[in-house]
């Protein structure tokens, strides 16, 4: 199922809950017309070892299949506490590349690709757990789109 969101519209993709595996979101789009996007990662608790780390992507499709990696959030370390980040996407900013490589869970953290992007989006995360302590990472990411 896809959640649609409007133009100004805002949105919860993943609801605060805390995670000890990877996955990702319901995919999710937009209506045409759509300029910007904020995206907003709340890491409400991360109490685990120093070595354990959640990485979160931003994703597009463009044939509905196969998803590559629009942006990723810094990571969020295993003792690293409470955090907040935000992504911010313009279609209108020239595209960096005319052409890319798409990558799916392997762009660097803290990059972003401006420049247009797909309709139809979701959210992937990792849990890499550096012990056997069980890593959990409580978090949230929250969408807004910009007209």
């Amino acid at each position: 199922m896809t959640i649609s969101i409007n133009k100004g519209g805002f949105k919860t993709i993943i609801s605060s809950a805390a995670a000890t595996a990877s996955g990702t979101s319901e995919e999710f789009s937009f209506l045409k017309g759509t300029k910007s996007l904020i995206v907003q990662l709340d890491v409400t608790a991360a109490a685990t070892d120093v070595g354990d780390i959640l990485a979160v992507w931003l994703q597009g499709t463009v044939d509905g299949t196969n998803f590559y990696d629009l942006g990723r959030f810094a990571d969020v370390l295993g003792n690293g506490g409470t955090k907040r980040y935000l992504m911010i996407l313009n279609r209108e900013y020239a595209a960096e590349s005319e052409i890319v490589t798409p990558t799916d869970a392997t762009m660097s953290a803290s990059t972003v690709n401006q420049g247009p992007f797909p309709d139809t989006l979701r959210i992937k995360y990792t849990v890499t757990d550096a012990g056997t302590d069980n890593a959990s990472f409580t978090f949230s990411v929250k969408i807004n789109a910009i007209k």
